[in-house]
């Protein structure tokens, strides 16, 4: 039996570097790559800086509803939003639809325990993904670009 491979979106909350953002979807790439996920849609916006605009949420419900992704990646939380609730919310409302957010920095686990109310274990135990987490150049030079 052959398993249907997991259809991801990227997103990315561009910050007007075009050097660092193409860094920063080239790291959400392999992340997928090394995750097994089909890359169906990536996406990206300028926000200034306040996470996920409401088309792209409605859009990606929309997605979730007709079943075209499973996963949502994208680098890390506060590219979803800007503030914890909010970042809660869509979270909440993409697990109605079985569709996860996953970070590359792996930094949700707070958000879901509230979406859950419960622990949520984000970490499959595969710590060969960590090595893309890892490229501490690039995610700190997109931190400090993202934050000023």
């Amino acid at each position: 039996m052959v398993k249907n491979k997991v259809k991801a979106m990227i997103y990315m909350n561009y910050t007007g570097n075009e050097a660092l953002d193409g860094k920063a979807m080239s790291i959400l790439e392999k992340y997928c790559e090394k995750q097994g996920y089909e890359i169906v849609v990536g996406f990206g916006e300028d926000t200034d800086r306040e996470g996920i605009s409401e088309p792209v949420k409605f859009m990606m419900v929309g997605l979730a509803v007709e079943k075209q992704v499973d996963v949502i990646v994208t680098m890390f939380s506060e590219m979803i939003s800007d503030n914890y609730d909010g970042t809660v919310e869509i979270l909440s409302k993409l697990l109605g639809y079985n569709v996860m957010f996953e970070t590359v920095q792996d930094d949700l686990d707070d958000y879901y325990d509230e979406a859950f109310e419960q622990e949520a274990d984000m970490c499959d135990g595969d710590c060969d993904n960590c090595g893309i987490a890892n490229d501490e150049s690039v995610i700190e030079e997109l931190n400090r670009a993202f934050y000023e």
